[in-house]
């Protein structure tokens, strides 16, 4: 049975988490006390907003993107069991992962893009990437195929100037962080931190704390 994947960005100033599919056809919304819930012309849910979340939610809620959170997704699955739509099916394989660039090479019709072989540890994704400050060797955060991002953008294979590219490295803005450089920039990640093929929200939080 095929499997999607959904966004959770959680804003800890205003205490809601926003649940999401990629951007839909808007129909109507419905409020349940402190739940908004978003339904398509078919009456199915895609997405929602949870205020004061975290008086409402068991599992402790991270600044930011949270799809990466399985705990997170059971608790909501069995909050939305009566809801239908969002939560059937979930894909909840990390979305974001600690990948490393193993070669780049100039796209050749494009003097800005290079086209990247990136390892993820299970597999080697072809990327093309606009940045200029990726390399050979680094660590870096690759979006899957699948991920949505916090503008509601699912990554989805793509052909950028007649070459395919199966994923994106992320910038801090892309990501939903604080913006620390200036011009076209992915986050470069330390060895000492990150593991090649984790969960890059995991690692992140746990540098965190």
């Amino acid at each position: 049975m095929e499997t999607k994947s959904i966004g959770l960005f959680y804003h800890p100033v205003f205490d809601v988490l926003v649940g999401y599919e990629p951007t839909v056809t808007q129909g109507e919304h419905i409020i349940k006390k402190e739940w908004v819930f978003f339904h398509n012309e078919s009456k199915q849910c895609y997405g929602f907003n949870l205020l004061n979340a975290s008086q409402h939610l068991t599992t402790k809620l991270k600044p930011g993107i949270n799809s990466d959170n399985k705990l997170l997704l059971t608790e909501l699955a069995t909050n939305f069991k009566k809801q239908g739509g969002l939560f059937h099916n979930i894909n909840n394989r990390p979305q974001f992962i600690v990948g490393q660039i193993l070669e780049r090479k100039q796209h050749s019709n494009s003097d800005k893009l290079n086209i990247c072989q990136v390892t993820i540890g299970s597999e080697v994704l072809q990327i093309i990437c606009g940045a200029d400050n990726c390399d050979v060797g680094q660590l870096v955060v690759v979006a899957r195929v699948g991920a949505i991002m916090p503008s509601t953008l699912q990554i989805i294979p793509s052909e950028l100037r007649g070459i395919m590219s199966n994923g994106m490295l992320c910038s801090e803005q892309e990501l939903g962080l604080p913006v620390s450089s200036v011009g076209k920039k992915i986050v470069l990640l330390s060895p000492k931190q990150y593991h090649l093929g984790s969960s890059f929200w995991k690692e992140y939080y746990n540098e965190q704390n």
